[in-house]
């Protein structure tokens, strides 16, 4: 269900109306009962975050270690996750419960645009 809901932080709706300038989508969600603002993230922003996961998880040889690629994708959550959200602060997100982060992985990722294209098909 979306809603339009008024933003009660002035400094917060500043940074919002500064996202959607940029062309971000901005939403609120409610997960467990905690509430998070959130913007979608634009291309260079995902291929930059995708670049530093593969470099994390390279080898000297050039294989990828499938362990060190474990260990970057918690990591790689995590640094989406300051990217994207823009209240409640993040700077503690290790205190956060544990599930709400790929769980706000998936709702940003969705938020720009993976698992949420509208594709259209003509037959000619």
């Amino acid at each position: 269900m979306v809603t339009q809901a008024p933003v009660k932080d002035a400094a917060l709706q500043a940074a919002i109306d500064q996202a959607k300038q940029n062309g971000c989508r901005v939403v609120r969600s409610t997960v467990e009962g905690q509430s998070y603002v959130y913007r979608s993230l634009n291309r260079a922003e995902w291929k930059k975050l995708q670049k530093l996961a593969f470099a994390a998880s390279e080898e000297v040889d050039g294989s990828i270690s499938a362990t060190k690629a474990m260990q970057y994708r918690e990591d790689s959550e995590d640094e989406l996750v300051k990217l994207a959200i823009m209240s409640p602060s993040t700077d503690n997100l290790q205190g956060w419960p544990a599930g709400n982060v790929p769980r706000l992985v998936e709702l940003i990722t969705k938020l720009s645009g993976f698992d949420e294209v509208e594709i259209v098909t003509e037959e000619l």
